[in-house]
């Protein structure tokens, strides 16, 4: 824990002003129940579930990526494809941990997520929050409403890859879809890799390992290779991760915590004096 010691001071005087960017990925979902009371699929989870569509009746393929088991299970039948991923990645609000909260009423910039899953609306409608959510997809909104500035009263959090309420089609799942989002860039994925580069961010259920997000980042430090700076010091909170993997993110300043969502949540809950402060600060938004 000697490494949360040092870094606790910056993150409190960091939410103080309202400046870190929440960013989760699939493990950040794990502890929440679909309507049905079946907790929230892995990823090999899914895959299995879309292979009964895609190859129905057959062995299932442990070798299988999940990109191309949703493209076969899209082209054989959409229907069924659209009724397994909103059944099984709608949230039952009264499911939730208490936990869940605590990371939904700090006074985060924004959060950015991988997942598909509708968690923050299922937080939201179970706990009284301090901002009302405001959910986007970013494969879907194509409005020009200058998101630079969050909302003090509003707390956006931006689905990079869609949401479940969109059309499977509009979802990034395949490799094919990746590249698509690469040759056509898009704004939302443009506006997280600044908010990546510039501000603190807290990573939960996510080792990083997503290709376009890389692509974005390495582009925009090509472009500024002699001006641009690392990023202030993040914080990836996850159980386990690799010597060679927590040794790369370094580079990047980002630093690993070996902690679950649900034992980081202790640690926000502890900052409550720098959150309000923070709620304080990004008001200024709303009054300008």
């Amino acid at each position: 824990m000697r490494a949360l010691d040092r870094i606790i001071p910056r993150l409190r005087s960091q939410m103080q002003k309202g400046q870190p960017v929440l960013f989760t990925g699939a493990g950040f979902s794990l502890s929440a129940c679909d309507r049905d009371g079946r907790r929230l699929p892995s990823t090999t989870e899914l895959r299995d579930a879309l292979h009964a569509i895609a190859f129905p009746g057959d062995p299932l393929d442990p070798d299988a990526a999940i990109g191309d088991t949703f493209s076969v299970a899209m082209s054989q039948n959409q229907h069924d494809t659209r009724a397994l991923l909103e059944s099984r990645l709608s949230v039952d609000p009264k499911s939730l941990p208490e936990y869940y909260r605590y990371f939904y009423d700090q006074p985060w910039r924004r959060i950015y997520t991988l997942n598909f899953d509708d968690l923050e609306m299922a937080v939201a409608n179970r706990f009284d929050l301090p901002r009302s959510i405001k959910s986007i997809s970013a494969t879907c909104n194509t409005d020009n409403e200058d998101s630079t500035n969050p909302r003090g009263s509003q707390l956006e959090v931006v689905h990079l890859n869609g949401c479940v309420t969109d059309s499977p089609a509009d979802l990034t799942f395949s490799e094919q879809q990746y590249a698509q989002q690469i040759i056509a860039p898009n704004r939302w994925y443009i506006r997280c890799v600044e908010d990546l580069r510039t501000r603190p961010v807290i990573y939960v259920g996510t080792e990083l390992r997503e290709s376009t997000l890389w692509t974005y980042v390495e582009l925009r430090i090509r472009r500024n290779r002699q001006t641009d700076v690392l990023s202030p010091g993040s914080i990836l909170v996850t159980p386990t991760l690799s010597r060679a993997r927590e040794a790369l993110l370094k580079e990047y300043n980002v630093y690993w915590i070996p902690m679950t969502a649900e034992q980081f949540s202790v640690v926000l809950q502890e900052l409550r004096d720098a959150t309000q402060q923070g709620f304080v600060f990004i008001k200024q938004y709303d009054d300008n």
